[in-house]
């Protein structure tokens, strides 16, 4: 038995059905005009629930909502949220522009040369461009 049971670990997907989810938290719990989540459980997943000491603490730019969900307190960012994972995975959704990205790797460490962050900035940099 492992010695910390977490839902999130170990889960196993693809693209399209990343997708799918990432899409329907967009949509505020909808997909293909079905309701998937309520509007108020995808608005609690996508708050921050930290409290300002933790946020100080964690050096104040990221919270952290329910279903272990990343949410983006700098307001230039659009409300963005998303989740990493252990081994590189990582999604962000931002409201704001209507986007989502979504990279899946597999690697150990997680984030190899800040792969994460370089390939975000390229998705924000051709969004930017196409508006």
């Amino acid at each position: 038995r492992p010695a910390l049971i977490e839902g999130a670990v170990g889960l196993v997907s693809t693209v399209p059905d990343y997708l799918r989810f990432s899409q329907m938290l967009l949509n505020r719990g909808e997909f293909n005009g079905r309701r998937i989540l309520s509007a108020n459980t995808v608005e609690t997943m996508t708050r921050n629930g930290l409290s300002a000491a933790i946020l100080a603490d964690r050096g104040g730019s990221m919270g952290w909502g329910l279903a272990n969900v990343n949410v983006a307190l700098d307001p230039v960012r659009g409300g963005e949220y998303g989740w990493d994972g252990t081994a590189g995975t990582i999604f962000w959704i931002n409201p704001a522009t209507e986007t989502i990205t979504i990279l899946m790797t597999q690697s150990s460490p997680a984030n190899p040369d800040g792969l994460r962050q370089r390939f975000k900035r390229i998705i924000d940099e051709a969004v930017v461009t196409a508006r």
